[in-house]
């Protein structure tokens, strides 16, 4: 069956098998986070089922493709889901009614995991990958959560129009674009959906981050800068501007780093 009826049959139809589910509960529970045990677990997934898995994330309904995508295995296979720590200060710093931006959102770990502890948050989600999106949209709308997480089919960028995307490294940056996607600026999309204040802002863009943070700071109010920033400090070599730098000399105080991000609190 291919991908596109996937998403279009309804949740439970992938049900995770007797065996799979005690798979993935004893991986679960083994907090040696380690990708080598991930990928094992996943291979005896696909043996005994190969295809989707349908299986609860953070209380939610969830569909993974964990044979397709790392980020569908990560969350399906970690204990209490990845970048748990990231996600908690998340919501422990998120304003009452708060605005999070989750950009980069892939399957949507972040989302989830912040409407999981934050009813009272509203997540707008970008997603440029078209099948990646698809899913998302699939789950999201599993959950009757539209009117909590919007999610956007579009790239951050420094301008709006189309770039070359590699749906592969999942960046606009890395290797060579194998598909075209449309873009735009962060300041023109919390415009379009009338955004005065954001409360937090997650950034993994596989090298990316300066196209998207650049041209917002150059030109947003200091009234619509986020309170709170995690951003992806893995691929500092593929920026023209530096992002940390900016961060750490304009108000921000580093809280937190850790082998992938680094988290920062406006003072």
């Amino acid at each position: 069956m291919n991908e596109k009826n996937e998403t279009k049959m309804p949740y439970g139809q992938y049900k995770a098998t007797l065996l799979q589910r005690l798979i993935i509960a004893i991986v679960r529970k083994n907090f040696i986070l380690r990708s080598a045990i991930r990928s094992r677990a996943n291979r005896l997934l696909k043996i005994i089922r190969p295809g989707p898995i349908d299986h609860d994330l953070f209380g939610w309904k969830f569909r993974f493709f964990p044979s397709e995508n790392t980020g569908d295995r990560k969350a399906l296979l970690t204990p209490n889901g990845f970048d748990k720590s990231e996600c908690n200060l998340i919501s422990k710093y998120l304003c009452a009614n708060g605005v999070f931006l989750d950009i980069g959102a892939n399957i949507g770990i972040y989302s989830f995991a912040i409407a999981s502890k934050r009813t009272d948050a509203w997540i707008l989600s970008f997603e440029p990958t078209p099948g990646v999106f698809e899913k998302l949209s699939f789950n999201i709308n599993s959950n009757n959560l539209s009117d909590k997480i919007k999610v956007l089919n579009l790239a951050l960028s420094n301008k709006k129009g189309e770039m070359k995307f590699n749906t592969n490294l999942e960046s606009l940056v890395l290797g060579e674009g194998n598909i075209t996607v449309k873009t735009d600026t962060l300041l023109n999309v919390l415009n379009a959906n009338v955004i005065k204040k954001v409360s937090a802002l997650k950034i993994d863009v596989e090298g990316a981050e300066d196209q998207i943070l650049k041209p917002f700071f150059e030109n947003a109010p200091k009234s619509l800068w986020p309170r709170m920033i995690v951003i992806e400090h893995v691929f500092p070599e593929q920026w023209n501007w530096d992002c940390i730098s900016f961060i750490e000399t304009n108000g921000y105080e580093k809280i937190w780093i850790g082998r992938f991000n680094t988290v920062y609190n406006l003072i």
